[in-house]
This record gives structure tokens, C-alpha cells and sequence, in this order.
């Protein structure tokens, strides 16, 4: 038995090698859940703002502009670092 699980029971925290390897696939559903739930909302993110493109709802961005305004934020960021 590895170290990290016979220290686990050894101190209480687990009764058995089986109580640790639930709480190891309970936490391991509940991680896939939260990655699932993330890729969803991102796959709606990216589909919404395809749909507004097509439809000529995007926002127009001046890249000139844009790129202008992240020279400032980095130059701003490293004299304040």
C-alpha cells in the first residue's frame, strides 16, 4: 500500500483503503462535472458569438486601436512591476 493512502488510515482520516478510493472517484466526478459544465458554457459562448457574427451583430473592432491600448496596459504593467 502506498505511503500517502497508509497515512491516511493510520491517522483516522479513512477507515480503509475502500473509503479512500471513493472519496478519490467522488472527487475525480465531481472535477469531470465542473470540466463538463465549463465546455458547455464555453461551446454556447463560441456558437452565440458565431451566430452574432453571421448576423452582423458582432462588435466591429479597430485593431490599430486595440493593439494601441495593450501597448499601454503592458508598458503601465511593467514600470508598476
Amino acid at each position: 500500500m502506498p505511503l500517502h493512502l497508509r497515512q491516511r488510515i493510520e491517522s483516522g482520516m479513512y477507515g480503509s483503503v475502500n473509503e479512500v478510493i471513493h472519496e478519490a472517484l467522488r472527487l475525480f466526478e465531481a472535477y469531470e462535472q465542473v470540466k463538463t459544465a465549463k465546455l458547455d458554457s464555453l461551446r454556447q459562448d463560441v456558437a452565440k458569438g458565431l451566430n452574432d457574427a453571421k448576423n452582423d451583430l458582432a462588435k466591429k473592432i479597430n485593431f490599430a486601436n486595440l493593439k494601441k491600448q495593450g501597448r499601454q496596459l503592458l508598458k503601465t504593467h511593467k514600470t508598476a512591476a
